[in-house]
């Protein structure tokens, strides 16, 4: 994964909106858990680098971690 498209952790980032057109998975302890739509909006709870190196935010809403790669979700406030 090219870690310049990916946000990288930053206590202003609050929100992230899906803009996936056919959605995203949040996923829990490397397992599939939620199926996500275009267009909803996620809090993001924290930040982590998982043992794959791939970045994610925490949502703790679900207790589940989602992509922070920039091609699959945008930041909004």
């Amino acid at each position: 994964q090219d870690i310049k498209a990916s946000y990288f952790s930053n206590p202003k980032i609050t929100k992230a909106k899906v803009v996936k057109s056919n959605g995203i998975w949040t996923y829990k302890n490397g397992k599939r858990q939620t199926h996500i739509k275009k267009g909803t909006v996620l809090k993001v709870d924290g930040y982590e680098i998982n043992s794959g190196g791939y970045r994610r935010f925490k949502h703790s809403g679900h207790k589940t971690n989602f992509t922070a790669n920039k091609a699959n979700i945008k930041v909004v406030k």
